[in-house]
C-alpha cells in the first residue's frame, strides 16, 4: 500500500511540473469560483500579473501556466521557500468567459490526498485509536 501511495505521488509531481492539460482539467472540485469581469479587466489578466499580484508572505508562491484551450492552470509552485511549507492539496484553472463577463476559478483536489483520505478512513472508522 505505501508504494502504491508513493507511485501515485511520484506520478501526480510529473504531471504537475509537465503542465499536462487534462490533469488540470478534470478531478474532485474543491473550489468554483465566478467573478464578474468586464472586457477591460479580462484584458488585463495575464500570467505576469497574477504570479506578482498574489501575496507571498504566509503561502507558498503559486505557479501559472497557459493552457491550450485559453485557460490558465495553476498551482503551488516547487521553488524552494524558507517559511510554513505544507503538502499541497489543491490545484486548477482560470477560464475566461467573453460572452458572459466572468473569470472562472476552479481548484481540483489533489489525487494523492483524495486517495489518503481514502485509505485513512476506514482504518480510522475500525481503530479510532489510530487517530
Amino acid at each position: 500500500m505505501a508504494i502504491a501511495l508513493i507511485a501515485v505521488l511520484l506520478f501526480e509531481a510529473v504531471l504537475l511540473m509537465a503542465w499536462v492539460a487534462g490533469y488540470f482539467s478534470w478531478g474532485i472540485t474543491l473550489f468554483n469560483e465566478r467573478i464578474a469581469a468586464s472586457p477591460a479587466m479580462q484584458a488585463r489578466l495575464s500570467l505576469g500579473s497574477l504570479e506578482r499580484d498574489l501575496p507571498q508572505d504566509k503561502w507558498l508562491r503559486l505557479a501559472f501556466h497557459a493552457l491550450p484551450d485559453g485557460s490558465m492552470a495553476f498551482r503551488e509552485s516547487f521553488a524552494p521557500s524558507f517559511g510554513l511549507r505544507y503538502f499541497p492539496v489543491m490545484r486548477g484553472r482560470i477560464v475566461l468567459n467573453a460572452r458572459r463577463h466572468e473569470v472562472r476559478v476552479i481548484g481540483l483536489c489533489s489525487w494523492f490526498v483524495a486517495i489518503l483520505s481514502l485509505l485513512l478512513l476506514p482504518l480510522v472508522a475500525m481503530r479510532p485509536m489510530v487517530a
